[in-house]
């Protein structure tokens, strides 16, 4: 592609995108006019108040996250331990990892 219709390309998708990002405008203020979207959406005093409520979510989020990293942390090193064992008391031709023992189980990763 030369450089006058590589231009003319750049420009005609510029235009399509800017009609997309009008008429996207256009949908995102119907949405939030409409009563449904006002019903669902809790009403606030104040900025503070918002934030307050913003402060107690993320607060709950990164304890929640916290819990999921213990788990996660105590599953992990279950698994070791079972590799371990493994290890000891089976004559394998190879030492099993966690990700082997994983497999014994049926899952494909970490995850």
């Amino acid at each position: 592609m030369n450089t006058q219709a590589s231009i003319q390309f750049k420009k005609t998708k510029l235009e399509n995108m800017k009609k997309q990002l009008e008429k996207l405008k256009m949908e995102y203020s119907n949405a939030i006019e409409s009563t449904v979207f006002k019903q669902s959406l809790p009403e606030f005093k104040s900025e503070q108040e918002l934030l307050d409520l913003c402060k107690k979510e993320n607060k709950l989020h990164i304890e929640t996250l916290r819990k999921y990293n213990a788990l996660r942390d105590t599953g992990i090193h279950l698994l070791e331990l079972v590799a371990e064992e493994k290890n000891l008391h089976e004559a394998n031709k190879k030492l099993l990892s966690k990700t082997d023992v994983l497999k014994e189980l049926g899952y494909d990763s970490m995850d």
